[in-house]
């Protein structure tokens, strides 16, 4: 925690401390869509806190909202046996920044009860099961400057479908994040899916909570023709395992509006099949991006593609 942090600050990092600890003592949860990396450009560096310009980094800190611009849309392929979607998107409203965001995740379940359809995570995703299912959550979010740091909120609908059986539950995030040199690197730290849990054929599983210290920065020139960035996250997850996530990026600047990115990332694997390494490219004309990453899995490999226009 930085020395220069208010007693008001310091309060609320202890709070969310306290939320971490009560976190830690359940399982893994749902729903699954909740618990997938949701940004190409993060995903292809790890999976760690998505550049806080991104719209779509409202689904990892809401107080990234601050920053955010714009508009996004993601599409992922697990072979042909899972695929999911989403789109965020930002506005200026009411002295600060408000986002919306909307998560689909559609996948076959090894079982047709909780917890065991969504135990194995993105590592059951690249084959499908016999039991039809989604996943689906829709955000709205808000933030804006605070007594010297950026404070978010995320309220979220989230439900699960396994077969004809449905469920569904509100939750929040809340966040609270800070940029330095002149917001050229932003940290943030979030508590997420906080709420009541999910009830399908007779079984419960909670949400998957998790409190998440991530940070990020883009755009620093090496030179005139190289920018280079950087994203991490440390999250402990419901359950007490920690999730650690973290790669770089390097773009290549030809003309002014002009770039070609390759990126790479590591994470630490915690779902079974998944792989550790990450990485993907983008491809950025003025206000608009096209993003790739690659997932490797011992079953099969995943792809995904991202548009974002600022």
């Amino acid at each position: 925690m930085p020395a220069h942090l208010s007693p008001r600050h310091a309060a609320a990092v202890a709070a969310l401390a306290l939320v971490a600890s009560a976190a830690a003592a359940q399982d893994t949860g749902a729903p699954l869509v909740l618990r997938l990396p949701v940004s190409t450009r993060a995903l292809a560096m790890g999976g760690g806190q998505p550049v806080a310009v991104d719209a779509e980094s409202q689904l990892y800190n809401p107080a990234l909202l601050a920053w955010s611009r714009g508009a996004s849309a993601q599409g992922q392929r697990w072979g042909a046996a899972s695929t999911m979607g989403v789109l965020a998107s930002t506005l200026s409203a009411l002295r600060g920044t408000t986002g919306l965001a909307v998560q689909y995740l559609d996948y076959g379940a090894t079982a047709g009860g909780l917890p065991d359809a969504t135990r194995d995570a993105t590592g059951a995703l690249p084959t499908r099961g016999p039991v039809t299912a989604s996943s689906l959550a829709a955000s709205i979010g808000y933030a804006r400057p605070m007594l010297g740091v950026r404070a978010g909120a995320v309220l979220r609908y989230a439900e699960e479908r396994l077969g004809a059986a449905r469920d569904g539950t509100v939750s929040a995030d809340v966040g609270l994040a800070k940029g330095f040199l002149f917001d050229n690197v932003v940290v943030g730290l979030a508590v997420q899916h906080l709420g009541a849990g999910l009830q399908l054929a007779g079984a419960r599983a909670p949400l998957p909570t998790r409190v998440t210290l991530g940070l990020s920065g883009a755009g620093y020139p090496l030179n005139p023709w190289l920018d280079v960035g950087a994203s991490a996250a440390v999250s402990v997850l419901r359950g007490g395992e920690v999730a650690v996530a973290g790669g770089g990026e390097l773009s290549l600047v030809p003309l002014q509006g002009y770039a070609i990115t390759a990126r790479v990332g590591a994470r630490r694997t915690l779902a079974p099949g998944e792989r550790p390494v990450t990485a993907g490219f983008g491809l950025t004309r003025d206000r608009v991006s096209l993003d790739y990453a690659y997932e490797p899995f011992v079953a099969r490999d995943a792809h995904r593609i991202g548009l974002r226009v600022r």
